[in-house]
């Protein structure tokens, strides 16, 4: 997570050391400021980190962010616990796709049904077939979208 940003990042506000994802963890930051704990499950984040195809990487991460208090009372800061759960995130996802997948292929008859029902079930599911090429399609599917 801090990946490159080490051992720069620490001492600096949190604004600062997390600029790419501020937008969605700031107002995190304000809830907990107020003294409610926030806790977040798989939640994708855009880190300045690009794939192979120069695409931002596809991270998730469930985290839980508690008040620290201060003997006086006031919060002193914020303990963050997080976890990343791509791999877990992209592996049932996957799986998802691959059952919805068989199961509208189960009765097919004809090379057409194949697939038409092919890519009736990846146009629901684009995290599957996008991202994997400059052109976004899966160089295995290309076949089947030249027989529909």
């Amino acid at each position: 997570m801090i990946g490159l940003k080490h051992p720069g990042i620490f001492g600096q506000p949190a604004k600062a050391a997390w600029g790419e994802i501020w937008d969605s963890i700031g107002p995190a930051s304000d809830v907990v400021r107020s003294g409610q704990a926030v806790y977040k499950t798989d939640d994708q984040m855009f880190f300045n980190s690009l794939t192979e195809l120069h695409l931002p990487e596809e991270v998730y991460h469930s985290w839980h962010w508690t008040p620290v208090w201060h003997e006086d009372g006031s919060i002193n800061g914020i303990w963050n616990t997080t976890w990343e759960t791509t791999t877990k995130v992209i592996a049932e996802r996957r799986l998802s796709c691959m059952s919805e997948l068989f199961s509208k292929l189960a009765d097919t008859r004809t090379q057409e049904q194949f697939g038409e029902r092919t890519l009736e079930v990846l146009a629901r599911n684009p995290c599957e077939t996008y991202r994997q090429t400059p052109n976004n399609i899966y160089p295995q599917f290309i076949c089947i979208l030249d027989h529909v």
